[in-house]
């Protein structure tokens, strides 16, 4: 059995904080794709509905997922 050990930060715990760099070019590109969620996106951005939501995500996130979660 291997034991995996996850970087955590103060608001944050992943398996390979390496591959942050990727991800983050990753959802830019995905917002660059997403024309329709930019404007989902622009219009909630003064009102921010998901103010102090806490948002979990686990096992996989796609970069289009992560753009929403962006929202808050």
């Amino acid at each position: 059995m291997q034991v995996v050990f996850m970087d955590k930060g103060s608001n944050y715990e992943v398996k390979d904080i390496k591959l942050a760099e990727q991800g983050k070019l990753n959802m830019e590109i995905a917002e660059s794709r997403m024309q329709a969620l930019m404007k989902v996106k622009l219009r909630f951005e003064k009102e921010k509905p998901l103010k102090g939501v806490k948002i979990g995500l686990a096992l996989h996130v796609t970069k289009e997922t992560g753009v929403l979660v962006m929202l808050q």
